[in-house]
């Protein structure tokens, strides 16, 4: 029998109430409509009313498989009245970039279908690859088995046809998104398309990553009182939470993500997609890990003020990010620069860590033994495998896998080894019987089973991390808790079948299988063991394979006996490991993170010092106990993680060997006597050269969502520490081997991150100081390296066109009075005399390269920047009001171009090319010394320069006024110069002035099809864009208009046109040589995947760092 309320609604006009008699469900919808809207029932039916009159008046019905509509069927079914738009800052009628997307193309319906009435999903996302899928798979049957009461409302998004065949194959839902074809970006973006999707569609979502386990209903740990409820990768939320010398990443665990939909929430998750839609910004890339990004995010939200995000965590509310005390790390808080927030506040409770837990505490520490989740002792309601790596080791070493793939990874003849490994062994004598163990596995060509009683009470962590009260009904610790698990699982486990982990001895089936001593398969002495490895190794089976378990009760006694020929042959640990020189990973370890170090001083810094090196098997290293535990034990709690890299074994050891240039360490087997010993494929077995001294710059330093670029824009820190910061990272990640090379590519990044976002102030302070570093005077034996192209050096020769035109300019400022240059002046005219000479025939080559050394300290150098700031303040308007620039803008808009003249006033005229004339700032030689550039990012950035640029944003607010600026560059013509040849910009807008004698010169404009045609993707600008020598085509594009206006005049056309120059005039004096002014406006154009790969380390997507002999293809979020 179905229920009924009684609803009366007042109309405007109406006496008496409307009584509506509403079905108690559609109720139920009605009042959660309600709130989500924040209307009441009256008017929020008003609303829908006003809504569908509408549209009946509109023929447009749209596309049902949009979000933003929904139709009427067998699903509950509501279409909030939340428009997506994009707010970006990029004027979208120029822009090239194909139209944004905000959320996944799905078939909706089916969402809205497997929400049902309750209007809740809970969704994880997956490839049909074998390696996602099998850990998705794993996911879903947990929910299967542990919580079948969710299973309905649980739904893949497949990003390929094998992802849904194989979901439904298993019975789960499964909708297929239509990607936008880069799976990577894609992979980026999903659990942020999932949210706005469903939020659009007014969809309740728990949006977690495949590597989830469910053990128990997770909702009844929420709260509901916040538009986000999300884990975290805390082990200590209430004293942490929001501290900002922590890792960004620490606060927000993004692979478990519940939120409740409303308008306030999808534009911030709109904000957030669009902030770093794009992989890269320029040449700067994005963090590949968009956790760590999301909670910068968070972060920048929360220090707004007002704050834009609120944070709750138990019975604690975070207004604000917690400073913790007075800083040392940064400027006086009164001079930052922070943004105004809006008074819409996102609401974002941090769940317990213990109950909806992080692998950290669930995989290692086993904190829900310390606390009540759903009754004493209880495991918490979700793990994710996050913080553990490899993560299929450990779901099945704590037997969390629900996949029957047994058959799958054995057949009849694998066989395994069991022994009992002693307790209450020290570091050394644990991990020596471990190896032991290992030999014997390879000797016998069996999987040895490792152990889980290992002595947990040589963890450093074994007090503070409180594993001295939960490991006390455990049997012991397993090899993880104190060695890289990774290294020892991928080296023994993946490459070479000598080990399983220690939870298989639990499985069912691998009770099921014969077990035997060794004692009981030896009837006949040693002449039986001697024959049976012979004859296993030749015949490549398992010794004794009547035994599918063989069991060995002293293992170090049967190693030590093979190895010394006891039982007839000898065995030679040589062809089971390698020894690797075994060092800490500098990188990875917190307590060296730049903004610890600087917030507790030196005296809390892990210095890389004490970390004890040494010679071990490769694979295993107790000095890389990394996710959490022993890289982040001092940084959280101040224990320091002391065990050494080899974990104290002595089954390699060190010799010195004699190289040319002195000595080199290097490791060997334990009495060994080979100088050069074999080695795996890739082993390093010598130290490495490598050394380094004090704290280290965060891993993502090289993207734009790097703290040194936020806070360097905020004016949070000085110049000297922001290049401090990227230097660090340049130098431990990035392999700068000169200071110019860093100088360079951290000027890159940077000067874009700070023109894309408007930062003058910062920008003229940062690219003051850098052009002082690479350009001063007195530092001539200092490589500069060239801001053009890859990274070469331009100042250690020289062309007869560049001398002659800095002579010519040298000569013209001495004869302004500036008296001081005449030494560079005369050592260049003499240097261009002799050089004549040179190239005339004479034998002089020796003098030029002596007179070049002698004048090299002045080339290429800021021997004369005019200080025009004062000048510049003191012209009213560079571009006078009444020019028509609304006609300008139109034209830009409809014909591609535009010409204004007298766009420049007389004064404003007269100080640009002052400054042009004056500034010694043309370092690149083009086209055979005829023609010279200079550019924003090597001097070029005067006051002059920002004035017009300002100027312009404001004269043409429609077409420049949401365009960031993306360079300034100026080229000057030789007298043998004709012209720039054809080329395409980059950006969206090109302004251009010209100066000098230009009466006979010309600007000619492509159509946009042979543009298109002609430039195919490349364009000339600043890094990773190509430069103007590069830019050759065999082909030239056909003109479409032909410019020429006086100088003071504006060309303006959008930088999809190929353009060219031509310069009849032949011009004898320096300062009437033309010269071409550019602003290039908007976003990059060019592809920045020219960019330089992005290398994730310890916490991005793969292991660069352990390619060398294992971590491969690992996601250790």
């Amino acid at each position: 029998m179905m229920r009924y309320r009684l609803l009366a609604i007042w109309t405007a006009c109406a006496v008496e109430p409307l009584v509506l008699q509403v079905p108690r469900r559609s109720f139920i919808r009605l009042r959660l409509m309600s709130d989500f809207e924040d209307l009441s029932h009256e008017n929020l039916l008003s609303k829908w009313v006003k809504g569908i009159w509408t549209g009946l008046h509109n023929s447009d019905a749209g596309d049902p498989r949009d979000p933003g509509n929904c139709l009427e069927s067998k699903a509950y079914c509501y279409r909030p009245p939340w428009h997506i738009t994009r707010p970006s800052y990029f004027d979208s009628d120029l822009d090239e970039e194909p139209p944004r997307r905000y959320t996944l193309q799905v078939d909706t319906n089916k969402l809205l279908e497997i929400a049902g009435p309750a209007g809740r999903l809970i969704v994880s996302w997956t490839t049909g690859g074998p390696k996602r899928w099998t850990i998705a798979q794993n996911l879903a049957l947990s929910i299967r088995r542990n919580t079948p009461e969710l299973e309905p409302m649980f739904v893949f998004i497949a990003l390929d046809a094998d992802a849904v065949r194989r979901a439904q194959d298993s019975g789960f839902n499964a909708v297929l998104n239509d990607g936008s074809g880069d799976l990577q970006d894609d992979i980026w973006k999903m659990r942020w398309l999932i949210q706005t999707t469903c939020v659009s569609l007014g969809l309740e979502v728990l949006v977690v990553d495949s590597d989830i386990v469910f053990l128990a209903n997770p909702f009844r740990h929420f709260f509901f009182d916040s538009d986000v409820e999300a884990m975290t990768d805390h082990f200590f939320p209430a004293e942490q939470l929001w501290a900002t010398w922590l890792r960004p990443a620490e606060h927000i665990n993004t692979g478990f993500l519940f939120v409740r939909p409303s308008a306030r929430l999808l534009a911030f998750l709109v904000e957030f997609i669009d902030t770093h839609y794009h992989g890269h910004e320029g040449p700067t890339l994005r963090d590949g890990m968009d956790q760590r990004v999301f909670n910068k995010f968070v972060m920048h939200k929360m220090e707004k003020s007002p704050p834009e995000v609120v944070s709750r965590y138990e019975n604690i509310t975070f207004s604000g990010l917690d400073w913790q005390g007075k800083t040392r790390r940064f400027t006086p808080r009164a001079t930052w620069d922070l943004p105004m927030g809006s008074s819409d506040t996102i609401t974002m409770r941090i769940l317990d860590p213990v109950c909806i837990s992080h692998g950290m505490n669930y995989f290692w520490r086993k904190a829900y033994k310390l606390k009540s989740c759903d009754g004493s002792g209880q495991p918490p309601a979700v793990v994710h495998v996050n913080g553990v790596d490899p993560k299929m080791y450990f779901l099945r070493d704590r037997n969390l896998w629900y996949v029957d793939d047994w058959d799958d990874r054995f057949n009849d003849s694998t066989s395994f080894l069991v022994y009992r490994h002693p307790k209450g062994l020290n570091l050394s004598a644990d991990f020596e019987v471990l190896i032991a163990a290992l030999e014997i596995g390879a000797y016998f060509r069996r999987r040895v089973v490792l152990p889980d009683t290992m002595n947990c009470a040589n963890s450093p962590a074994f007090f503070i991390y409180n594993l001295s009260e939960t490991m006390v009904d455990e049997p012991g610790c397993t090899y993880d808790y104190f060695a890289h698990a990774n290294g020892l699982y991928e080296v023994y486990s993946r490459v070479k079948p000598y080990a399983i982990e220690a939870g298989i001895a639990r499985e069912p089936r691998f009770k099921e299988l014969s077990i035997q001593s060794i004692q009981q398969l030896q009837q006949s002495g040693s002449l039986l063991l001697r024959e049976e490895l012979l004859s296993a190794h030749a015949e490549r089976r398992a010794a004794f394979p009547s035994a599918r378990v063989l069991e060995v009760d002293d293992i170090l006694l049967l190693r030590d006996g093979l190895r010394a020929g006891s039982f007839g042959l000898r065995m030679n640990p040589e062809h089971v490991f390698s020894c690797a020189f075994q060092e800490p990973l500098i990188g990875a370890m917190a307590c060296l993170d730049e903004p610890y170090v600087e917030e507790f001083g030196v005296e809390a810094m892990c210095e890389a010092q004490s970390f004890v090196k040494g010679c071990g098997p490769v694979g295993i290293c107790c000095c890389w106990p990394f996710w959490g535990w022993g890289e982040k034990l001092q940084y959280f709690t101040g224990v320091k993680w002391d065990l050494p890299c080899n974990c104290g074994v002595s089954v390699c050891e060190t010799f010195s060997r004699r190289l040319d240039s002195g000595s080199e360490s290097c490791c060997r087997h334990a009495g060994s006597t080979s100088l050069f010993p074999v080695t795996d494929p890739g082993v390093f077995y010598c130290e490495t050269n490598f050394s380094w001294s004090g704290p280290t710059g965060a891993e993502d330093s090289n993207t734009y969502t790097s703290q040194a670029l936020v806070e360097f824009a905020a004016n949070k820190r000085t110049v000297q520490q922001s290049f401090q910061t990227c230097s660090l990272d340049r130098l431990l990640r990035r392999g700068d081997a000169f200071r110019e090379t860093t100088l360079r590519e951290c000027n890159l990044q940077f000067s874009s991150f700070l023109l894309r976002r408007s930062k003058w102030r910062q920008l003229r302070q940062w690219l003051d100081w850098v052009f002082e570093q690479r350009r001063s005077l007195g530092n001539a034996s200092r490589l500069i390296a060239s801001m053009e192209g890859s990274v070469v050096a331009d100042n250690t020769g020289f062309s007869f066109g560049k001398l002659a035109h800095d002579t010519e300019q040298l000569e013209y400022i001495i004869s302004t009075g500036r008296e001081e240059l005449h030494e560079a002046a005369s050592g260049f005219r003499s240097l261009l005399e002799l050089f004549a000479k040179l190239q005339k025939g004479a034998p002089l080559r020796e003098e030029v390269e002596a007179r070049f050394a002698e004048v090299r300290p002045f080339f290429n150098r800021a021997l004369h920047l005019p200080d025009l700031d004062q000048s510049a303040g003191e012209v009213p308007e560079f571009l006078p009001s009444t020019a028509d620039w609304e006609g300008a803008a139109l034209d830009v808009r409809t014909r591609g171009m535009a010409v204004l003249p007298g766009a420049l006033t007389a004064s404003a005229q007269k100080l640009v090319r002052r400054w042009l004339l004056e500034s010694t700032v043309w370092y690149q030689s083009l086209q055979n010394g005829e023609i010279h550039k200079s550019q924003l990012r090597d001097g070029l950035h005067g006051a002059v320069g920002f004035r017009l640029v300002q100027e312009l944003q404001a004269r043409l607010p429609t077409l420049l006024g949401k365009q960031p600026l993306l360079d300034i560059t100026s080229y000057r013509h030789g007298q043998q110069s004709s012209g720039l040849p054809w080329h395409c910009l980059d950006g969206i807008v090109v302004a251009m002035f010209w100066f000098g004698d230009i009466s006979d010169s010309v600007l000619e404009v492509s159509g946009r099809n042979s543009s298109m045609s002609f430039c195919n993707g490349s364009r000339v600008g600043p890094a990773p864009a190509l430069q103007l020598d590069g830019f050759t085509r065999e082909q030239a594009p056909t003109p479409a208009r032909s410019l020429a206006c006086p100088e003071g005049c504006l060309l303006l056309w959008q930088a999809a046109h190929a353009i060219r120059t031509i310069h009849r005039a032949k011009v004898d004096t320096f300062a009437s040589r033309p010269v071409e002014l550019l602003l290039l406006f908007g976003n990059y154009a060019d592809s920045g995947a020219k960019a330089a790969g992005f290398m994730p380390t310890f916490e991005g997507k793969a292991d660069s760092w352990g390619e060398h002999y294992y971590a491969r293809d690992h996601d250790h979020r």
